[in-house]
């Protein structure tokens, strides 16, 4: 009977780890390499870990599990999404962790996100981020958190302390996820065993500036202290590999993945409601009001400069609560200096590279005002050609990499919750929410110098195992297809729910032609227990962390 142990180091990236593993300062994933299969792997659109990962546990796109961000998408909202923050209750039962204990495996996963609420499957599981508090442990069996300690980050950790602390806290949670996974492999017969590290996804966003001469936010001094923290998080992620492989048998099929890839943040910003405004597509209000502005203002102020906010949040009446999070969410996207009913199309924010825009459409938008049918399809036309066609005026580069309609993309049940248009700006560029002026501007020192690192669609996929080629590499692999290929290798049939494919270009020939793939009709059970939601203190604190790590503005 197969097994597999999967390992994902969340946020790798390909430029990043092959190159480390060339220069032999990786050596448990270059042996991996050497004895197996890689290459990159394509994620999801955003490239967001609540996206990926769901879509890495379920086998399906966004579109058909309904998980694009830490928030729920809402594109009927001129607010861009619903204030519920997500969770594992609608996966739960539904994931290739459900599946193969269905058919009988035992199936262990640690820090997995969107794992909250643990659930019960045939094994044991410890949720990973977001949970509402990082001081412990959220398990299936529940008795099982009392000897975990806090495996989860500390969000209020990485806005308010030095740089050496966050590198000390991010290599502790490394070791800590990878004793408490060996422990376990060590005390339980696992047929799937899943850890995420995600340290690796933090190093970039902290410490990319330091390592990278070209950011603008590189600072000399400071890159002598800290130009390798990101290597040292890679190498301790590498040693955590090395310990889980002494754990499992040399038969044991081992797949090293990460959710998406990292890189340098872009420098520049496109303003996509600027360039709408010039299009004649968006109108703003002739007269901000000056109360709106001072608190727009006051709001981005605190964000950038006081680390506590969570904890004043929870004081405030619930009258402050309900104004301080529409006032947020202004301070964000600047929606209260748009003239909504003289309005055709807006940004719809996602997460870099990855951005929307959404068509304001009569019958479904409060305000709209473009008629469905073949206005609607006109529009959507012109825009994305003109966004095909956008160059950089200072460099006469294109902005904008792909821009397509949400149904090229997309399928599912969760199609409508999505922007009209998709689309993915190039390198350089991140969106961004100017109303008015340049339609590229450059990104502000201060945010740079927060979060230096950002998201890129190409993560990491190594694999070795029974049957797997060795030395090769693989091309055109997407997130999507690891549940099916994962399910495949355990010599588990594939359920036809599944948008994935297995990945047979990691297998020798002979390898697939005496192991057929093979399919079910299994459709998952649902969501186990009684969990009736976050509270509202919950939700309020899981948003505050997310701000603090940089997921939702």
């Amino acid at each position: 009977m197969s097994k597999c142990l999967v390992i994902g180091l969340d946020g790798a990236t390909p430029e990043l780890v092959w190159s480390w593993t060339a220069e032999g300062k990786l050596p448990h994933l270059a042996r991996l390499i050497e004895q197996g299969t890689h290459g990159p792997l394509h994620s999801t659109y955003p490239p967001i870990s609540a996206a990926a990962w769901v879509t890495f546990m379920t086998g399906q796109q966004p579109g058909r599990h309904g998980i694009f961000d830490f928030r729920n998408y809402n594109s009927h909202k001129y607010s861009f999404h619903d204030e519920a923050i997500v969770s594992s209750a609608s996966i739960a039962g539904y994931t290739m962790l459900d599946a193969a204990g269905d058919y009988g495996r035992r199936v262990g996963a640690v820090t997995i996100p969107i794992t909250y609420p643990a659930w019960e499957i045939n094994g044991a599981m410890v949720s990973g981020y977001p949970t509402p508090d990082a001081s412990k442990a959220f398990t299936y069996p529940p008795e099982l958190g009392q000897r975990m300690g806090h495996l989860t980050e500390n969000s209020a950790l990485f806005r308010s302390t030095s740089p050496e602390e966050v590198l000390r806290e991010l290599n502790r949670l490394t070791r800590d996820r990878a004793r408490v996974a060996a422990e376990l492999l060590g005390e339980g017969d696992y047929d799937l065993f899943v850890l995420v590290i995600g340290s690796t996804d933090r190093a970039h966003h902290d410490f990319w500036k330091y390592m990278d001469p070209d950011s603008p936010a590189h600072d000399e001094t400071e890159a002598a202290r800290f130009g390798d923290a990101i290597l040292q998080v890679y190498q301790e992620a590498d040693v955590a590999v090395g310990r889980l492989l002494e754990v499992v048998d040399e038969d044991t099929t081992v797949m090293i993945m990460s959710d998406h890839g990292g890189g340098p943040r872009p420098t520049k910003r496109f303003q996509v409601n600027a360039w709408l405004n010039s299009l004649g597509l968006l109108t703003t209000r002739k007269r901000p009001n000056p109360l709106r502005v001072f608190m727009r203002r006051t709001v981005r102020t605190l964000r950038a400069t006081f680390p506590y906010q969570e904890q004043l949040y929870r004081r405030l009446p619930p009258v402050l609560k309900r104004l301080a999070t529409q006032v947020n969410s202004d301070a964000e996207a600047n929606v209260g200096d748009v003239f909504w009913s003289q309005t055709h199309a807006y940004r719809f924010p996602m997460h870099p590279p990855v951005d929307g825009i959404v068509i304001n459409l009569r019958g479904r938008q409060k305000e709209g005002c473009v008629e469905p049918g073949a206005e609607y399809e006109a529009l959507r036309e012109r825009i994305i050609a003109e966004l095909l066609g956008l160059r950089d005026p200072a460099t006469g580069q294109p902005v904008v990499l792909e821009a397509v309609r949400r149904e090229d993309l997309y399928r599912g049940e969760y199609l409508e919750h999505t922007p009209d248009i998709v689309l993915t700006l190039a390198p350089d560029y991140e969106g961004g929410p100017a109303l008015e002026g340049d339609i590229i501007t450059f990104m502000p020192l201060a945010e740079l110098q927060k979060l230096s690192g950002s998201h890129r669609m190409n993560g990491i996929l190594i694999v070795r195992g029974p049957g797997v080629r060795a030395g090769g590499e693989i091309e055109g692999a997407n997130i999507v297809d690891l549940a099916p290929t994962i399910l495949y290798a355990m010599g588990l049939p594939v359920p036809r729910r599944m948008d994935g494919h297995v990945l047979e270009g990691l297998f020798e020939p002979d390898y697939l032609q005496a192991h057929s793939i093979t399919f079910s009709n299994w459709e998952g059970k649902g969501q186990k227990g009684e969990w009736m939601g976050y509270s509202e203190d919950e939700e309020k604190q899981l948003l505050e962390k997310l701000e603090r790590l940089g997921y939702v503005g």
